[in-house]
Protein backbone atom coordinates (compact mmCIF):
# COMPACT_ATOMS: atom_id res chain seq x y z
CA UNK A 1 0.00 0.00 0.00
CA UNK A 2 2.78 2.83 0.77
CA UNK A 3 4.75 1.60 -2.15
CA UNK A 4 1.65 1.85 -4.75
CA UNK A 5 0.88 5.68 -2.88
CA UNK A 6 4.75 6.62 -3.21
CA UNK A 7 4.80 6.21 -6.80
CA UNK A 8 1.39 7.86 -7.33
CA UNK A 9 3.24 10.85 -4.85
CA UNK A 10 6.10 10.92 -7.43
CA UNK A 11 4.68 10.61 -10.34
CA UNK A 12 2.68 13.96 -9.39
CA UNK A 13 5.53 15.52 -8.06
CA UNK A 14 7.34 14.80 -11.35
CA UNK A 15 4.24 16.43 -13.71
CA UNK A 16 4.46 19.33 -11.35
CA UNK A 17 8.10 19.79 -12.09
CA UNK A 18 8.28 18.92 -15.69
CA UNK A 19 5.25 21.72 -15.90
CA UNK A 20 6.23 24.46 -13.34
CA UNK A 21 9.08 26.78 -15.23
CA UNK A 22 12.47 26.96 -14.40
CA UNK A 23 13.83 29.26 -12.16
CA UNK A 24 16.15 30.69 -14.77
CA UNK A 25 12.67 31.48 -16.29
CA UNK A 26 10.96 33.23 -13.63
CA UNK A 27 14.07 35.10 -12.93
CA UNK A 28 15.09 36.13 -16.18
CA UNK A 29 18.37 35.08 -15.59
CA UNK A 30 19.30 32.09 -19.02
CA UNK A 31 22.08 30.56 -16.52
CA UNK A 32 20.68 30.71 -13.60
CA UNK A 33 19.28 27.30 -12.34
CA UNK A 34 18.71 25.32 -9.37
CA UNK A 35 21.57 22.96 -7.61
CA UNK A 36 21.09 19.38 -7.86
CA UNK A 37 21.26 17.59 -4.45
CA UNK A 38 21.40 13.83 -4.83
CA UNK A 39 20.04 12.20 -1.40
CA UNK A 40 21.27 8.34 -1.38
CA UNK A 41 19.33 5.73 0.75
CA UNK A 42 21.36 3.02 2.39
CA UNK A 43 20.54 0.27 4.66
CA UNK A 44 19.92 2.57 7.08
CA UNK A 45 21.11 5.82 6.21
CA UNK A 46 20.57 8.89 4.37
CA UNK A 47 23.21 10.65 2.75
CA UNK A 48 22.66 14.18 2.13
CA UNK A 49 24.36 17.40 3.58
CA UNK A 50 23.70 18.49 6.66
CA UNK A 51 23.09 22.35 5.72
CA UNK A 52 22.23 23.74 2.59
CA UNK A 53 21.64 27.54 1.56
CA UNK A 54 18.28 29.16 0.97
CA UNK A 55 16.40 28.96 -2.46
CA UNK A 56 14.93 26.77 -4.80
CA UNK A 57 16.51 23.60 -4.58
CA UNK A 58 15.89 20.26 -6.81
CA UNK A 59 16.54 17.11 -4.82
CA UNK A 60 16.85 13.43 -6.57
CA UNK A 61 17.04 10.19 -5.14
CA UNK A 62 18.97 7.03 -5.28
CA UNK A 63 18.97 3.81 -3.25
CA UNK A 64 22.26 1.54 -2.82
CA UNK A 65 20.47 -0.52 0.21
CA UNK A 66 18.82 -4.30 -0.50
CA UNK A 67 15.81 -2.90 -0.47
CA UNK A 68 13.42 -0.33 -1.34
CA UNK A 69 13.67 3.03 0.18
CA UNK A 70 11.98 6.54 -0.02
CA UNK A 71 13.28 10.13 1.07
CA UNK A 72 10.21 12.48 2.48
CA UNK A 73 11.54 15.74 2.92
CA UNK A 74 9.16 18.46 5.05
CA UNK A 75 10.40 21.92 6.87
CA UNK A 76 10.23 21.39 10.46
CA UNK A 77 7.71 23.28 12.16
CA UNK A 78 8.89 26.60 14.36
CA UNK A 79 10.01 26.41 16.98
CA UNK A 80 10.30 22.47 16.63
CA UNK A 81 14.00 21.57 17.81
CA UNK A 82 15.55 19.66 14.87
CA UNK A 83 17.59 17.44 17.34
CA UNK A 84 14.70 16.70 19.78
CA UNK A 85 12.69 15.98 16.64
CA UNK A 86 15.36 12.89 15.35
CA UNK A 87 16.10 11.59 18.59
CA UNK A 88 12.19 11.09 18.80
CA UNK A 89 11.83 9.81 15.19
CA UNK A 90 14.89 7.24 16.49
CA UNK A 91 12.85 5.75 19.73
CA UNK A 92 9.76 5.26 17.47
CA UNK A 93 7.81 8.34 18.92
CA UNK A 94 5.31 9.89 16.52
CA UNK A 95 6.41 13.31 14.96
CA UNK A 96 4.11 13.81 12.31
CA UNK A 97 2.87 17.16 14.20
CA UNK A 98 6.28 18.23 14.55
CA UNK A 99 6.74 19.18 10.50
CA UNK A 100 4.82 21.03 8.44
CA UNK A 101 2.96 19.06 5.55
CA UNK A 102 5.53 17.77 3.74
CA UNK A 103 7.54 18.91 0.39
CA UNK A 104 7.27 15.89 -1.51
CA UNK A 105 8.70 12.52 -1.33
CA UNK A 106 10.95 10.87 -4.21
CA UNK A 107 10.53 6.46 -3.83
CA UNK A 108 13.19 3.94 -6.27
CA UNK A 109 13.65 0.11 -6.00
CA UNK A 110 16.43 -1.51 -5.15
CA UNK A 111 19.72 -0.31 -6.78
CA UNK A 112 18.14 2.40 -8.84
CA UNK A 113 17.84 6.28 -9.35
CA UNK A 114 14.22 7.80 -9.67
CA UNK A 115 13.44 9.53 -12.91
CA UNK A 116 11.99 12.83 -11.09
CA UNK A 117 13.36 14.86 -8.95
CA UNK A 118 11.99 17.42 -6.36
CA UNK A 119 12.00 20.92 -6.34
CA UNK A 120 11.86 22.00 -2.92
CA UNK A 121 12.23 26.22 -2.04
CA UNK A 122 14.31 26.29 1.16
CA UNK A 123 13.38 28.93 3.80
CA UNK A 124 15.93 30.80 4.91
CA UNK A 125 16.99 29.52 8.72
CA UNK A 126 14.80 26.64 8.72
CA UNK A 127 15.17 23.22 9.70
CA UNK A 128 14.10 20.24 7.22
CA UNK A 129 13.93 16.63 7.97
CA UNK A 130 14.60 14.08 5.61
CA UNK A 131 12.87 11.06 6.31
CA UNK A 132 12.55 6.80 5.38
CA UNK A 133 9.13 5.99 6.53
CA UNK A 134 8.72 2.52 4.33
CA UNK A 135 8.49 -0.70 6.76
CA UNK A 136 11.16 -3.56 7.44
CA UNK A 137 9.53 -6.34 9.48
CA UNK A 138 7.72 -4.02 11.29
CA UNK A 139 9.81 -1.47 11.69
CA UNK A 140 9.86 1.74 9.97
CA UNK A 141 13.17 2.85 8.29
CA UNK A 142 13.28 6.11 10.08
CA UNK A 143 13.75 4.19 13.40
CA UNK A 144 16.54 1.94 11.66
CA UNK A 145 18.47 5.50 11.15
CA UNK A 146 17.26 6.76 7.52
CA UNK A 147 16.33 10.12 9.46
CA UNK A 148 18.37 12.98 9.19
CA UNK A 149 17.97 16.71 9.78
CA UNK A 150 18.72 19.63 7.07
CA UNK A 151 19.46 23.40 8.03
CA UNK A 152 19.42 26.20 5.89
CA UNK A 153 22.19 28.80 6.29
CA UNK A 154 21.16 32.17 6.95
CA UNK A 155 23.21 33.49 4.06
Amino acid sequence: MTTARSLVIVCSAAMAIACAPSRAERIGDQTAEPPVIQVVGHDFALDAPDSLPPGLTRFTFRSDGTVPHEVSIARVKQGVSLDSLLRLELNGADITGLYDPGEGLLYTDVGETVDAALLVTLERGRDYVLICTLDEKGKPHSMLGMVRGLRVTAQ
